[in-house]
């Protein structure tokens, strides 16, 4: 079977089954190739191994979930991750923020009248270096969809986001993070 062929039937497979467990002998068994010679062909043709291909895309995923409203905790277990910081850690490593800060910007634009910004938001890393980033892609997007919108407005959701996000992190850090004044340690409170 052709390289090229073996990734589209891999990729196709990988999408259908997104919110599974995957492995990569699971893949590899779907176009009939060994893990070892799956893994090479799979990375010589993408430039990536079979398993960051898969959590990038559970990533892609997941962050079109929170922007439709998912809760971030409830998108992380959907996806595989056992724990919110094991996905958040990933989240901020691939896009360049938090979760949380995209959430906070969804629940601004709603909360000021803005548009659905969903449209347009499915970008790769590269267009989520970093929230101001995030912000310039919103701005644009809401521009192109409402060209009079005034910048102002943006620039004030903007600041909201950054502000609702920036109680968020207090708020988790006074709920689980709890200095206990014998060991100087932090000790965590579930809840």
């Amino acid at each position: 079977m052709e390289a090229g062929i073996i990734i589209r039937k891999s990729k196709e497979y990988i999408e259908k089954h997104i919110d599974e467990v995957l492995t990569v002998a699971k893949i590899a068994g779907t176009v009939g190739y060994s893990e070892y010679h799956f893994s090479r062909i799979f990375r010589q043709e993408t430039g990536v191994s079979v398993m960051e291909y898969v959590k990038s895309e559970k990533l892609r995923r997941a962050s079109g979930d929170i922007r439709n409203g998912a809760k971030i905790v409830d998108t992380a277990v959907k996806y595989g991750w056992e724990s919110h910081n094991g996905f958040t850690k990933a989240f901020k490593k691939e896009f360049g923020y938090c979760p949380a800060l995209l959430r906070a910007m969804v629940m601004s634009m709603k909360q000021l009248g803005g548009k659905n910004m969903n449209e347009g938001m499915t970008g790769r890393p590269e267009e989520h270096a970093e929230k101001q980033m995030l912000f310039e892609k919103l701005k644009e997007m809401v521009l192109t969809l409402n060209p009079e919108e005034d910048v102002r407005n943006l620039e004030q959701i903007y600041l909201y986001a950054c502000q609702i996000y920036q109680g968020m992190k207090r708020i988790w850090r006074q709920i689980f993070w709890n200095r206990s004044p014998c060991s100087g340690s932090p000790s965590v409170f579930i809840i």
